[in-house]
Order: C-alpha cells, then structure tokens, then sequence
C-alpha cells in the first residue's frame, strides 16, 4: 500500500501493520507515511518526498505572538480593542500561509497549538480569547488528506477544551504533558500520534528516532 492508502486505512478505523508513522521533518532519503515543512521549504519537501504525506507546519496565533514578545493578554485585558486589531492581524498571517501551503500541495497541516496550559493561559484566557481562531483556523484544512493538531506547552494541558477541534490527530509531548493515551481517548475519538506502542499514530521528531521507535516497539 502506498502511504496515502495507509492512512486512509488507519482513518478508517482498519489496523494498519506496522502501524502510520509521522516524523517531524522532511530530510530527504528516509522512509515515513508522514512528514512535515515550514512554508518556505514546502516545494522542496513535496519534490523530494513524493510517496508521502507532506504536512505544512504552521504555529497558532498566540505561539506567534509569544515569540515575538506580544503579551497578548495584557494587551487584551488592558486595550481589548487593540488586543483584538493585533490577534486579527497575526490570525490572518496564518491563514495566508494554510492557504498557500495547500494550494502549493500540501496534503494537511501540522498545526502548533500553543497556549492551552496554564503557565501561558488561564482556562477562561484561552477559551475566551483563542480557542475559537484556533478553530477558525483549523476549518480553512477541514477537507484536506490529513491534519494534526500538536498541543504545546509544559504540565498540565486543556486538552478538554481542544478535544473537538475539526482534526484527525492529536499529538503532544508524553514527556513534558501530563495526560495519558488512555485519558485522552476518553475524551476525544479523534486519532493519536505519539511515540507510544499503543498510539494511532507513531510520531518521533527525526527519521532516527522512528527507527528507533519501531525497534524497541517490536521487542516489547
């Protein structure tokens, strides 16, 4: 089968062996069902990977403003006018670039949503500042092969509030993360990528570590 029919099959709910793989990059010469790009770098990942998936990476609006030193919070709170005319303008940066992306070939869009745990948001800044553009956003890749929501940020994470955003995976770091595979399945039936056996999807950052993966998967 050819990677789109893999992950079509493990979309359907079909037991796919071995199981999807995602990696976090578009290195040439190595094998994965699914790898991703930034924009710039998105005509050269889809030459050089033809029998894969090609996932555009993108980061959400408030990730963007963080690492440009905007405290959109303060912002927000202090000036929500101003702090609305700024989120608008970098949300509309990003759909710019989601629709590039897929209109220059991209099968979906791995997108980093950062802000969903509390050293970065309250419950109520989230869901009432971002949790919808975040959504809005999403909606623009509702049709496209696949996409991945990868949920950033240290300790706990809100996954209750993103569990119902228009994705086919989540993913997330089961090192910096409290929540497991099994909590979260019981709150979303939207499939997991994530360096663990029992994963939907096995995710790793580089083409070694999947191997890896696999290896210490296979023995266990």
């Amino acid at each position: 089968m050819t990677a789109l029919d893999r992950v079509a099959e493990m979309l359907a709910g079909t037991a796919v062996d071995p199981r999807v793989a995602m990696v976090w990059s578009a290195s040439p010469g190595h094998q994965a069902d699914i790898v991703t790009s930034i924009l710039v770098e998105l005509p050269h990942a889809i030459k050089t990977h033809p029998d894969q998936l090609v996932l555009l990476e993108v980061m959400n609006p408030f990730g963007i403003a963080q690492r440009r030193d905007i405290d959109l919070n303060t912002i927000l709170a202090e000036d929500p006018e101003l702090g609305q005319e700024k989120l608008e303008s970098i949300k509309e940066e990003v759909a710019s670039n989601i629709l590039k992306g897929l209109d220059a070939g991209a099968h979906g869009v791995l997108y980093r949503l950062d802000g969903a745990y509390p050293r970065a948001n309250t419950p109520m800044q989230y869901g009432g500042y971002y949790l919808e553009h975040d959504r809005e956003l999403l909606s623009l890749a509702e049709g496209s092969t696949f996409n991945c929501v990868n949920i950033e940020g240290e300790g706990e994470i809100y996954f209750d509030f993103v569990s119902d955003l228009p994705t086919h995976a989540f993913s997330w770091s089961t090192v910096h993360n409290h929540i497991s595979l099994e909590e979260a399945r019981k709150m979303t039936p939207t499939k997991l990528a994530l360096g663990l056996k029992d994963a939907d999807i096995h995710l790793a950052r580089n083409f070694d570590e999947i191997e890896r993966l696999r290896e210490r998967l296979a023995t266990t």
